[in-house]
């Protein structure tokens, strides 16, 4: 069988502890990526909120036509309330099915759209790249939501418990009495023990942030990439938790404060940051990276961006090759310099 070409050897994979993380590094990357990739990241998420308008549109429609034949005792002319009722449940099983079959390899595939504007890139069609792997991709989504969904679990059940212990109480005693005692308790407690889990759930999400690169592009199965993903991102932890923090959280708030509408802007500007701090953390520099005491001067004077010689000296060069790079001469091209995604 032929070797995985993009799988990294074990014995060229730096120690988490040698390399440190720089979060305004990553800052600054996301801000020279924002200024050449934000019409791009602009037309992704109108199609994206297109087709998911595509999609709920008949479902909600449904729905409301259902409400308003429950109600008024007739649903739409030989249309039975039954029916539409129940067509408004075949979609959304539909829905849920595809959320994770469709969903969840689109999903997987933001963080390489992320790393693809980082680099330059981008196309459209790295949406789609969690499909050219499909069964380790989706096996790594649905460990990545297992991860998530296991610290909620009980205050979720706290949740159901509390509307269970309602309607149990309303059952034996007048309605008019309002709800009990214990469904204050344990509504509130779940409620509270949710937006609290979020802490962990963002955690997580930080040190699980180069998973799926590294299961899509990297060559890696769900088992291992998962392992690599926990080793890479030991020392940098509390970094890539404030990083989830204002990816998932922050920068999208921004945008839904504006009518909702910035956020075809400010979610765009989420994945780069993401992108530039995967970059890092698999040793790619930026396109426009100069170190320090570099000939800056010339290069504002319009001279080209010199890539890696024969010798792999680049101004690029400034530390160990990654071992994600499938160039040993220049240290930060990525194995599918070609792009395959796109």
């Amino acid at each position: 069988m032929q070797d995985n070409v993009y799988k990294p050897s074990r014995a060229d994979i730096a120690s988490p502890g040698e390399k440190s993380f720089d979060f305004s590094r990553a800052m600054n990357e996301t801000m020279e990526t924002f200024k050449t990739q934000w019409g791009l990241g602009l037309g992704i998420m109108v199609l994206l909120a297109f087709a998911i308008l595509i999609l709920i549109i008949p479902l909600y429609a449904l729905m409301f036509f259902a409400m308003i034949g429950i109600g008024t005792g007739e649903g739409l002319p030989d249309v039975p309330v039954e029916m539409m009722m129940g067509g408004a449940g075949l979609i959304y099983l539909v829905l849920m099915i595809a959320s994770l079959f469709i969903g969840g390899p689109i999903y997987a595939s933001l963080p390489i759209l992320g790393l693809e504007m980082f680099r330059g890139r981008a196309r459209v069609g790295n949406l789609f790249a969690g499909f050219k792997r499909y069964w380790p991709t989706l096996g790594a989504v649905l460990i990545q939501y297992s991860l998530i969904m296991l610290p909620m679990i009980p205050f979720i059940l706290m949740y159901i418990a509390a509307f269970a212990s309602m309607f149990t109480e309303l059952d034996k005693t007048n309605a008019d009495s309002g709800p009990p005692v214990m469904f204050f308790i344990l509504y509130f407690g779940a409620m509270f023990g949710i937006l609290l889990v979020q802490v962990v759930v963002l955690w997580i999400q930080g040190r699980l942030m180069p998973y799926f690169p590294l299961v899509i592009e990297k060559g890696l199965g769900p088992i291992e990439a998962f392992r690599e993903s926990w080793r890479m991102t030991a020392r940098p932890q509390w970094w890539l938790l404030l990083i989830a923090f204002l990816a998932a959280t922050v920068i999208p708030m921004i945008g839904a404060m504006a009518c909702y509408v910035g956020m075809l802007i400010t979610v765009p500007f989420a994945w780069m940051l993401q992108g530039s701090t995967i970059a890092q953390l698999f040793g790619e520099q930026h396109p426009t990276y100069r170190p320090p005491g570099s000939a800056s001067a010339t290069s504002a004077a319009g001279t080209s961006m010199p890539t890696g010689g024969s010798d792999g000296n680049s101004q690029f060069n400034t530390g160990p090759r990654s071992p994600y790079s499938s160039d040993p001469q220049n240290p930060n091209t990525p194995p599918d310099a070609g792009n395959p995604y796109g």
